[in-house]
C-alpha cells in the first residue's frame, strides 16, 4: 500500500511537470505565432510600397530613410532581429536545445558585425525583451570590440 502511495505521488509529480512545461510551450507558441504574423504582414506590406516602409522606418526613429535598398536592408536586419529574440527566449524558457542554441548563437555573433546591424540595434533595443537586449549588448561588445 505504501509503496503504491509513492508511485502515484511520484506519477502525480511527473504529470505536473509535464502539464507545467506544456502550457509553457503554448503560451511562447501563441507569442511566436503572433511575432511572426507581424513579421509576415510587415515585410509582404512593406516591401511593396518603399514610401509606407520609410514612413514606418521614420516612425521609429531612422533618419534618412528616401533610399529603398537601405530601407530594404534595414527591414531585413530587423526580421533578424526577430528570429534572434525568438531562438533567445525559446533557449530561456527550456524550449530549446543547448546545441540549437550555440548554432543561432554563431549566426547572432556573426550579424552583429553587420554595418547594417549595428545601425539598427540601438534604434531597435527598446522594442525587444530586456533581457535579450542585454544579451546582444554583451554579443556586440565581445564581437565588435576587436
Amino acid at each position: 500500500m505504501i509503496i503504491a502511495l509513492l508511485l502515484t505521488t511520484l506519477q502525480l509529480r511527473h504529470v505536473a511537470r509535464q502539464s507545467k512545461t506544456l502550457a509553457q510551450s503554448m503560451q511562447y507558441g501563441g507569442f511566436r505565432a503572433l511575432a511572426g504574423r507581424l513579421s509576415e504582414f510587415r515585410t509582404a506590406h512593406l516591401r511593396q510600397d518603399p514610401e509606407l516602409l520609410a514612413w514606418v522606418l521614420s516612425t521609429r526613429g531612422f533618419t534618412g530613410t528616401a533610399s529603398a535598398a537601405i530601407n530594404n536592408r534595414r527591414l531585413y536586419m530587423i526580421g533578424k532581429v526577430d528570429i534572434f529574440e525568438g531562438c533567445y527566449l525559446s533557449h530561456m524558457n527550456g524550449l530549446m536545445s543547448d546545441n540549437a542554441w550555440l548554432t543561432w548563437q554563431r549566426v547572432i555573433q556573426a550579424d552583429v558585425q553587420i554595418k547594417e546591424f549595428q545601425e539598427i540595434w540601438p534604434i531597435v533595443r527598446a522594442y525587444y525583451d530586456i533581457e535579450f537586449g542585454e544579451f546582444i549588448d554583451g554579443v556586440m561588445g565581445a564581437e565588435c570590440s576587436s
